[in-house]
């Protein structure tokens, strides 16, 4: 056992050595730009992120025209992170807005900015759990999923948990990318510039040099870090096998790749971003 742990060892710091070797390239490269996030206070993140939200809200409505319509609607931002979408929903007519995230820490910032923007009584934010929706059956128009589904972690109970809280006749919107094989399908591509480092290399190696950097007490799992390994396989596997209507599906390739869209491992790969409509 004794030796086992240590040839262990020695294959774990021979990759971790070899993965930071890879990713130097890239980053002496400079293929990856800078996060406008980058080397922020905390709070001063958490407002320039539900800025960010706000802007990829109105993207999210242009993907979806002219199928989304939320006015006079109760609609619910499903991973509503720091609640820019959220806001920004209410403040274009929807009637009434949910907002749930599994952070206690994103929904408490989430109530700050619906008092700034004074519209408290129009947006509730909402802890929820992995896998249960903390709302009452059926009193809901639309749900909206916007890049949150990779980070999924029981993906079927929350598409169970959709379809209770839905009234009848009404839809899902999801849009998430990229989906786990793509080049930077680990969300990481800060930290590992180096494309499809996590196929490359260990679970464990990539995990562990991403906590040493962030240092938030994560474990060494994908899913401790809120990744699900979500390929476009599984995600056509888990909405077809649902209690869901399919109402509409498509894939967004890498650049002058679409035509190749169809081939299986090809759309695994250079897939940049899965939308679909779902429903009940």
């Amino acid at each position: 056992m004794f030796l086992t742990g240590n040839v262990k060892g020695c294959f774990v710091k021979g990759y971790r050595k070899a993965c930071i070797g890879y990713n130097k390239l890239f980053k002496h490269l400079k293929v990856i730009p800078v996060s406008k996030f980058h080397n922020l206070d905390p709070e001063e993140y958490c407002w320039r992120y539900a800025e960010w939200e706000m802007e990829k809200a109105r993207e999210f409505d242009m993907k979806f025209a002219p199928y989304l319509d939320i006015k006079g609607k109760i609609v619910l931002d499903l991973g509503c992170g720091f609640g820019g979408q959220s806001i920004y929903m209410a403040l274009n007519g929807a009637k009434k807005v949910y907002g749930v995230d599994v952070d206690p820490r994103r929904v408490e910032f989430s109530r700050k900015l619906a008092e700034k923007y004074r519209i408290s009584d129009r947006v509730t934010f909402l802890l929820s759990t992995d896998k249960t929706l903390p709302l009452q059956d059926e009193i809901l128009d639309i749900i909206i999923m916007n890049d949150v589904f990779e980070h999924l972690i029981y993906p079927k109970e929350i598409l169970e948990e959709c379809h209770r809280v839905l009234k009848r006749n009404s839809q899902v919107f999801i849009s998430f990318g990229p989906p786990w094989y793509h080049p930077y399908g680990s969300h990481l591509k800060s930290i590992f510039p180096g494309p499809w480092s996590h196929l490359l290399f260990p679970e464990k190696v990539i995990v562990g040099i991403r906590n040493d950097i962030k240092r938030d007490g994560a474990g060494d799992k994908y899913e401790d870090i809120g990744l699900a390994k979500m390929s476009v396989r599984k995600f056509r596997r888990l909405i077809y096998q649902s209690k869901f209507k399919v109402a509409y599906f498509d894939i967004h390739m890498v650049k002058d790749i679409y035509p190749l869209k169809h081939v299986p491992i090809i759309k695994e790969l250079f897939c940049n971003e899965v939308r679909c409509i779902l429903e009940k």
